[in-house]
Protein backbone atom coordinates (compact mmCIF):
# COMPACT_ATOMS: atom_id res chain seq x y z
CA UNK A 1 0.00 0.00 0.00
CA UNK A 2 1.29 3.47 -0.87
CA UNK A 3 0.55 6.45 1.29
CA UNK A 4 1.62 10.05 0.66
CA UNK A 5 1.32 12.57 3.40
CA UNK A 6 2.70 15.80 4.75
CA UNK A 7 3.38 16.22 8.43
CA UNK A 8 3.79 19.69 9.87
CA UNK A 9 5.65 20.05 13.14
CA UNK A 10 5.57 23.23 15.15
CA UNK A 11 8.18 24.65 17.54
CA UNK A 12 10.46 23.43 19.00
CA UNK A 13 12.17 21.46 16.25
CA UNK A 14 15.33 19.96 17.68
CA UNK A 15 15.32 16.22 18.17
CA UNK A 16 12.21 14.40 17.04
CA UNK A 17 11.88 10.63 17.05
CA UNK A 18 8.98 8.54 15.77
CA UNK A 19 8.09 4.87 15.95
CA UNK A 20 6.33 2.92 13.22
CA UNK A 21 3.68 1.06 15.23
CA UNK A 22 0.68 2.64 13.47
CA UNK A 23 2.06 2.06 9.97
CA UNK A 24 2.84 -1.60 10.70
CA UNK A 25 -0.70 -2.16 12.03
CA UNK A 26 -2.14 -0.75 8.78
CA UNK A 27 0.18 -2.78 6.54
CA UNK A 28 2.14 0.24 5.34
CA UNK A 29 5.87 0.73 5.35
CA UNK A 30 7.84 3.97 5.31
CA UNK A 31 10.40 4.27 2.51
CA UNK A 32 13.17 6.27 4.19
CA UNK A 33 15.00 6.84 0.91
CA UNK A 34 11.99 8.88 -0.29
CA UNK A 35 11.11 10.45 3.05
CA UNK A 36 12.43 13.98 3.54
CA UNK A 37 12.06 16.64 6.21
CA UNK A 38 11.87 20.40 5.66
CA UNK A 39 12.35 22.99 8.36
CA UNK A 40 10.73 26.24 7.28
CA UNK A 41 12.78 29.22 8.35
CA UNK A 42 13.65 32.75 7.33
CA UNK A 43 17.12 31.77 6.18
CA UNK A 44 20.35 30.77 7.82
CA UNK A 45 21.65 27.35 8.59
CA UNK A 46 20.05 24.52 10.45
CA UNK A 47 20.99 24.19 14.11
CA UNK A 48 23.37 21.34 14.88
CA UNK A 49 20.77 19.93 17.24
CA UNK A 50 18.15 19.63 14.46
CA UNK A 51 17.68 15.91 13.96
CA UNK A 52 14.78 13.72 12.93
CA UNK A 53 14.80 9.95 13.27
CA UNK A 54 12.33 7.25 12.34
CA UNK A 55 12.81 3.86 14.00
CA UNK A 56 16.34 4.89 14.91
CA UNK A 57 17.32 5.88 11.35
CA UNK A 58 18.01 9.52 10.58
CA UNK A 59 15.76 11.19 8.00
CA UNK A 60 17.37 13.65 5.59
CA UNK A 61 16.56 17.36 6.07
CA UNK A 62 16.30 19.19 2.72
CA UNK A 63 16.04 22.84 1.65
CA UNK A 64 13.69 22.20 -1.28
CA UNK A 65 11.25 19.43 -2.15
CA UNK A 66 9.11 18.81 -5.22
CA UNK A 67 5.58 17.84 -4.21
CA UNK A 68 2.79 17.41 -6.78
CA UNK A 69 4.81 19.34 -9.36
CA UNK A 70 5.59 22.33 -7.15
CA UNK A 71 9.06 22.88 -5.74
CA UNK A 72 8.62 24.03 -2.15
CA UNK A 73 11.52 25.83 -0.45
CA UNK A 74 12.22 26.34 3.24
CA UNK A 75 11.93 30.12 2.83
CA UNK A 76 8.51 29.71 1.13
CA UNK A 77 9.77 31.45 -1.99
CA UNK A 78 9.18 29.77 -5.32
CA UNK A 79 12.30 30.85 -7.21
CA UNK A 80 13.48 27.23 -7.69
CA UNK A 81 10.03 26.29 -8.97
CA UNK A 82 10.08 29.15 -11.49
CA UNK A 83 13.59 28.10 -12.59
CA UNK A 84 12.42 24.53 -13.16
CA UNK A 85 9.38 25.77 -15.12
CA UNK A 86 11.67 27.84 -17.33
CA UNK A 87 13.93 24.82 -17.89
CA UNK A 88 10.92 22.79 -19.04
CA UNK A 89 9.38 25.53 -21.19
CA UNK A 90 12.52 26.47 -23.12
CA UNK A 91 12.83 23.06 -24.86
CA UNK A 92 9.13 23.30 -25.76
CA UNK A 93 9.77 26.71 -27.32
CA UNK A 94 12.71 25.34 -29.30
CA UNK A 95 10.86 22.18 -30.37
CA UNK A 96 8.65 24.07 -32.82
CA UNK A 97 10.67 24.04 -36.01
CA UNK A 98 10.66 27.13 -38.20
CA UNK A 99 7.99 29.09 -36.29
CA UNK A 100 8.64 32.07 -38.56
CA UNK A 101 6.89 30.18 -41.39
CA UNK A 102 3.62 30.12 -39.44
CA UNK A 103 1.12 32.93 -39.21
CA UNK A 104 1.13 34.93 -36.00
CA UNK A 105 -2.30 33.59 -34.98
CA UNK A 106 -1.23 29.97 -35.57
CA UNK A 107 1.96 30.58 -33.59
CA UNK A 108 0.00 32.03 -30.70
CA UNK A 109 -2.32 29.02 -30.79
CA UNK A 110 0.73 26.72 -30.69
CA UNK A 111 1.96 28.67 -27.67
CA UNK A 112 -1.39 28.27 -25.91
CA UNK A 113 -1.53 24.54 -26.64
CA UNK A 114 2.08 23.47 -26.17
CA UNK A 115 4.00 25.95 -24.01
CA UNK A 116 1.48 27.75 -21.83
CA UNK A 117 0.36 24.58 -19.96
CA UNK A 118 3.97 23.91 -19.00
CA UNK A 119 4.50 27.44 -17.73
CA UNK A 120 1.19 27.69 -15.87
CA UNK A 121 0.95 24.20 -14.34
CA UNK A 122 -0.36 24.57 -10.76
CA UNK A 123 0.17 28.34 -10.93
CA UNK A 124 -3.10 29.02 -9.10
CA UNK A 125 -1.67 27.39 -5.98
CA UNK A 126 1.45 29.56 -5.78
CA UNK A 127 0.10 32.72 -7.45
CA UNK A 128 -0.38 34.71 -4.20
CA UNK A 129 3.24 34.05 -3.21
CA UNK A 130 4.98 35.03 -6.47
CA UNK A 131 7.14 38.13 -6.59
CA UNK A 132 7.32 40.63 -9.43
CA UNK A 133 10.64 39.09 -10.49
CA UNK A 134 9.00 35.63 -10.67
CA UNK A 135 6.22 36.98 -12.88
CA UNK A 136 8.71 38.74 -15.16
CA UNK A 137 10.61 35.46 -15.52
CA UNK A 138 7.42 33.67 -16.53
CA UNK A 139 6.56 36.46 -18.96
CA UNK A 140 9.91 35.96 -20.72
CA UNK A 141 8.74 32.60 -22.04
CA UNK A 142 6.09 34.15 -24.27
CA UNK A 143 8.20 37.08 -25.46
CA UNK A 144 11.13 34.76 -26.29
CA UNK A 145 8.82 32.55 -28.33
CA UNK A 146 7.24 35.48 -30.16
CA UNK A 147 10.68 36.89 -31.00
CA UNK A 148 11.45 33.58 -32.73
CA UNK A 149 8.12 33.74 -34.57
CA UNK A 150 8.83 37.26 -35.81
CA UNK A 151 12.53 36.51 -36.48
CA UNK A 152 13.59 39.33 -34.18
CA UNK A 153 16.82 39.59 -32.24
CA UNK A 154 16.82 38.38 -28.61
CA UNK A 155 17.46 41.92 -27.37
CA UNK A 156 14.34 43.35 -29.04
CA UNK A 157 11.94 45.07 -26.66
CA UNK A 158 9.27 42.80 -25.23
CA UNK A 159 6.62 45.53 -25.48
CA UNK A 160 7.30 45.90 -29.18
CA UNK A 161 7.03 42.15 -29.75
CA UNK A 162 3.73 41.92 -27.86
CA UNK A 163 2.36 44.97 -29.69
CA UNK A 164 3.30 43.51 -33.08
CA UNK A 165 1.44 40.29 -32.21
CA UNK A 166 -1.59 42.07 -30.83
CA UNK A 167 -1.13 40.65 -27.35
Amino acid sequence: MICYSIVILAKPFRRVSMQSSSSIENGMAVNLSKTKIMKFRRGGRLARADCFTYNGEEVEIVNAYKYLGITIQTSLSFSKHITSVLCKANPAVNSIEKPYLLSIQTSINFFKIKISPIATYNISVIWPFLTAANMCSLDLIKSTYLKKVLSLHKSSRNRLVLALCGE
